[in-house]
């Protein structure tokens, strides 16, 4: 699939573009709205990434045209701008979606697959050739029973044949729909890939001109009735590609983000560095001049804004997220009307100190959060395969242990200090009772070791007893064999949401040493925490952030939490969000007040981060339950 993203920031779109090719799509980059209409011209898009303010034609000028010329293909807006009036204008003019910069490349790819899937809805689920199986969701591809292990082109091309089953593709056209526009292949390099895939349908056995040569034109998915497919033949254990068994099984070998992406990124950001540093410049600049004549010229106060703005938007999607506040305060002092008080002067000056401090950080401690980490531990080599296909296709980066004596004897090793635990356990149980003891143990003693770790058990037997017996030692979910990889996956995927893996939590409180306290104490529960202690700033943020839970102190200036809460339960798009109260109150009358005005939970300082964390999740698995 080919996708255009359209902004003049170009170190936040070659990061981005880097994740996007990583995940097999094409990608073009138009710097400004006139080039952006060119291409649009040109080539056929399957999705467009917009920013608002652009050089020579605004974006959401261009999306309204678009949509004026009949373009209907999902257009996301990802701009700074984060008025409510500005999202109203973004989405009236078509766009499909509105996100706030800065944004995580993760966050971000897994919003365009979402509405490349919307987009695709009379698709369906799984695309179909004969026997020959292609789940976009997966990125699984089978013949029959057997897996077909296709390079990132190749399965592209693959994709492109059965998306369009009646169409003949010419090479020109191949390479128009699945390579950017500046780095397209020769026809030769096409005719590789052609030839590849043809010699692993030949391998899996498929026809070999499964995907047949149109003389004179390109090529075609070969017409069903013109060949009768042989049938299909179960792979064996001895068919499949070896699974690879760690020696040293690690329930958190993967580090903190995929590793690709974290160095992608890393690497955009080198090349970008110099171009940080000089909009930094532009901001030392301002801070210089106004300390000397107390003013700002208005081409400097509009190099300076342009340059905060930027900042703001991009800092926070390399992993600079103060960075990105910062900019973001600076950028608000930089709107006119200007009123440069001594205060306001001195707290302009210290911001930009501040900013050059941040991105002079080595870019090896930025915290990139990546996929879900998922621990197998199983000794059937042939399913380990299989999940470790459905798991690459769900985006889970997986360990692999056989036995559980691997896990006890490598515990010290493989869990360091300080290192992330898995954010699943997936575990099978065999079903005679001598075999299934020493797991059964296992399964106590990962529970003492990682309590706040969801653990999964696939078993074969699965009556009452087996399922009492194994919720008593610590699972989370029993799921009985046998069963696809797939519905695995979608297993797991509901119990990471359920037990709050990622889960947006906004936290109020006017102070600001307890938020930072308490941010720290959470990050290793796999929260995305924001904080707030400006009470003017909640409705912006709560907006913005869209949180899962809110967290509320009591005892606040200007507005209570209690009246806080009772401001949310008036409205009807916050009237079922989660709210838990975290005060230095214990007072019975003020834990009924808390109720009374809509709290889901009361909870007394100080506490331990256990407890509030089993709190938080507990929360959220009910609220999931009922939404589902």
């Amino acid at each position: 699939m080919r996708i255009l993203l359209v902004d003049d920031d170009e170190a936040l779109m070659d990061g981005l573009a880097a994740e996007l090719i990583r995940q097999q799509y094409a990608v073009d980059i138009a710097t400004d709205g006139e080039m952006a209409w060119e291409f649009l011209q040109l080539f056929s898009y399957d999705l467009l990434v917009l920013d608002v303010e652009l050089p020579k034609r605004n974006g959401i000028e261009l999306c309204r045209m678009l949509r004026m010329e009949g373009h209907d293909m999902p257009i996301l807006v990802l701009t700074a701008r984060d008025n409510v009036s500005d999202r109203v204008k973004g989405l009236d003019a078509g766009a499909d979606d509105y996100v706030i910069k800065p944004v995580n490349f993760q966050e971000l790819t897994a919003r365009i697959r979402a509405l490349l899937r919307r987009d695709s809805h009379a698709l369906p689920p799984i695309l179909q050739w004969e026997q020959l199986c292609l789940d976009p969701n997966t990125r699984e591809v089978t013949y029959g029973d057997r897996p077909l292990h296709l390079t990132p082109k190749e399965y592209a091309l693959l994709e492109l044949f059965l998306r369009h089953s009646s169409h003949v593709f010419t090479l020109d056209a191949i390479i128009d729909g699945l390579w950017a526009f500046d780095d397209p292949p020769s026809k030769d390099a096409v005719r590789t890939h052609m030839k590849g895939l043809r010699q692993k349908f030949k391998q899996a056995g498929a026809p070999k001109d499964l995907i047949e040569t149109v003389y004179g034109v390109g090529y075609r998915l070969k017409p069903l009735e013109n060949w009768t497919a042989p049938p299909a033949k179960a792979a064996s254990p001895a068919d499949l590609p070896p699974v690879t068994i760690p020696p040293t099984p690690a329930p958190a070998v993967a580090p903190e983000a995929q590793p690709q992406t974290a160095v992608a990124i890393a690497q955009t950001w080198n090349r970008y560095l110099d171009v940080m540093s000089e909009r930094i410049a532009v901001l030392e600049e301002a801070a210089a001049a106004i300390q000397e004549a107390g003013c700002l010229d208005q081409a400097l106060q509009q190099s300076a804004l342009s340059s905060a703005h930027k900042l703001a938007g991009s800092l926070g999607s390399f992993g600079y997220v103060e960075g990105s506040a910062l900019a973001r305060q600076i950028e608000t002092c930089l709107q006119p009307p200007l009123s440069w008080s001594a205060q306001r002067i001195q707290a302009f000056c210290d911001q930009v100190v501040a900013l050059r401090q941040q991105i002079g950080r080595p870019v090896e401690t930025i915290a990139f959060r990546g996929h879900p980490r998922l621990l197998l531990i199983t000794p059937d080599a042939q399913l380990a395969h299989q999940l470790t296909i459905a798991a690459y296709g769900s985006g889970l980066e997986m360990a692999i242990a056989s036995t559980p004596d691997q896990i006890r004897s490598n515990t010290e090793q493989t869990i360091p200090a300080g290192d992330p635990p898995p954010d699943v356990i997936l575990l099978t149980i065999d079903g005679q009772s001598d075999g299934a003891a020493p797991v059964l143990n296992l399964l106590t003693e990962l529970r003492e070791k990682l309590p706040q770790t969801p653990i999964l058990v696939l078993t074969e037997r699965a009556d009452l007893q087996k399922r009492l017996e194994v919720v008593r030692r610590g699972a989370r979910m029993v799921i009985q064999q046998p069963i696809l990889p797939n519905q695995v996956m979608k297993a797991i995927a509901q119990l990471l949401q359920a037990t709050g893996r990622g889960s947006r939590i906004l936290v109020v409180d006017d102070d600001d040493a307890f938020l930072a306290v308490l941010k720290t104490l959470l990050l290793p529960w796999g929260f995305q925490l924001t904080t707030l202690s400006n009470l003017e700033e909640f409705w912006q943020v709560l907006e913005a952030t869209r949180p899962n839970l809110l967290m509320l102190d009591i005892d606040m200036p200007s507005i209570s939490g209690l009246e806080l809460c009772q401001v949310l339960r008036a409205d009807p798009e916050w009237v079922q969000l989660p709210i838990l109260f975290l005060t230095g109150h214990h007072e019975t009358a003020m834990k009924h007040s808390a109720f009374s005005v809509g709290a889901d939970d009361f909870i007394t300082k100080p506490i331990t981060i256990n407890d509030l964390a089993e709190r938080i999740l507990n929360r959220l698995e009910r609220t999931y339950v009922m939404q589902h």
